[in-house]
């Protein structure tokens, strides 16, 4: 059956920012919903590379299903890279990983 979709954001020092939920749809997609996060790097000393600090700094995305008459369940998650998000295009694609570790396709 079709699934009630929302996903979590999460950036370390932020507070989790999660989607609206889209009922009953295999390819749930949140086209106008938009996110803002703050973060900050700190050069420990000039040895360190700006590119490395960057590929540190983590945003955690989850997909889950909403149920009514039981707890959400974890459809998938993916850890974004601040380099990547920088360097971007604008809007990404990135393939989920289930929970038993196998790609259950892109958020």
């Amino acid at each position: 059956s079709k699934c009630d979709s929302y996903v979590i954001f999460q950036w370390p020092g932020n507070p989790p920012m999660r989607t609206p939920t889209i009922p009953k749809d295999y390819d749930p997609q949140w086209r106008s919903w938009k996110a803002k996060f703050d973060y900050s790097i700190i050069l420990p000393n000039r040895d360190h590379n700006v590119h490395d600090v960057l590929r540190q700094k983590k945003l955690r995305i989850e997909c889950f299903a909403e149920h009514s008459y039981r707890e959400d369940s974890l459809i998938g998650r993916v850890s974004v890279d601040l380099l990547t998000i920088l360097a971007g295009p604008a809007n990404q694609v990135h393939t989920l990983i289930s929970i038993r570790g196998q790609d259950s396709g892109s958020p």
